[in-house]
Order: structure tokens, then C-alpha cells, then sequence
């Protein structure tokens, strides 16, 4: 009998790791539907009617997940992507004018950028006209975390303009 229940524990097992893996793809085929049907200018309003907050209040982060709305369509509930944390936006709750005052880096986060970078231009190795810059741009999402800051010199930061990394 102990070997009947020891095959059946590791039959249990690969079944849930079976399940995780369908439910992967069914996710999958549900995002690719969204995109082919058209959805995703549906995707694109419900972010710009309830945008996601800034900074994850939990671990600081910037990149959310969208995991749905009211029925009403008067709230959306966003999922940060890396620590799970859930919230919920209501209408008009989180305002452009408040996003804004968001822009501004915090002093510690300045310090610590300032002294992984050593005080110099990341790009050329310049330590004169230092400016802190987002590594994924602040009007395209991009948070004030210390992993998306970086110091570049005058020259760099006007070369790099608001494109994304990679693109300059």
C-alpha cells in the first residue's frame, strides 16, 4: 500500500505542474485573442482612464498589470508585476496633477544613484554637467526607483531625449 500512496503523491504533483503549464497557455491565447479581435485600443483606453499608480507602495516598483475592471467601468484593479501587490483605481482618483508631483526624485534615491555610478556619465565616463535620467522614460511609465534612474552628462541625456533603452 505505501507504494500505491508514493506514486500517487508524484502523480499529484506532475498534475499540478500540468495544470500551471495550461494555464499558462490559456493565458497565452487569451492575450493573443485580445490583440487579434482589436481589443488592444480597448486595452490602451482602459490604462488611460485608470492609470496605474506611480510606485508600487510595496516594494517601489513601476510596472503594473492590468487584471481588470468594474462592470460599471467605474474602477480598474492593477497588479504590480513584481511583488503581486493589488490595487484598485478608481475614476478621476489618480489625476495627471498628481502623477506629476510624482516626477520629482527623492533625495536617497539621488544618493544611491550617485554612488552606484560613481559620480560619473554612465554612457561616455564624463563627470561634468550631471543630470539624473529614467532609463525607461517618465511619460512612457517609467517610475523614480533607483534601477530606473541612471546619471548621464548634458550631451548624453540630450541625445538619448525620451527614447527607451536600446533605441539611442
Amino acid at each position: 500500500m505505501s507504494g500505491r500512496n508514493n506514486n500517487s503523491r508524484v502523480y499529484f504533483r506532475k498534475r499540478n505542474s500540468m495544470t500551471i503549464v495550461v494555464i499558462i497557455i490559456v493565458m497565452f491565447v487569451v492575450i493573443r485573442h485580445f490583440y487579434k479581435k482589436g481589443k488592444a485600443k480597448e486595452l490602451e483606453r482602459i490604462g488611460k482612464d485608470f492609470p496605474p499608480p506611480p510606485e508600487c507602495p510595496k516594494c517601489g516598483e513601476s510596472y503594473w498589470l492590468l487584471t481588470g475592471t468594474s462592470p460599471n467601468y467605474k474602477s480598474a484593479n492593477w497588479q504590480c508585476s513584481y511583488c503581486n501587490k493589488k490595487v484598485t483605481i478608481k475614476r478621476n482618483s489618480n489625476c495627471e496633477k498628481s502623477r506629476r508631483s510624482d516626477r520629482v526624485i527623492t533625495k536617497d534615491v539621488q544618493t544611491e544613484v550617485w554612488r552606484r555610478d560613481q559620480g560619473r556619465c554612465v554612457e561616455c565616463g564624463s563627470n561634468e554637467n550631471i543630470e539624473y535620467d529614467h532609463i525607461i522614460p517618465w511619460s512612457k511609465g517609467g517610475g523614480n526607483t533607483t534601477r530606473n534612474i541612471q546619471l548621464l552628462c548634458q550631451e548624453c541625456n540630450r541625445s538619448k531625449s525620451d527614447k527607451e533603452p536600446g533605441t539611442w
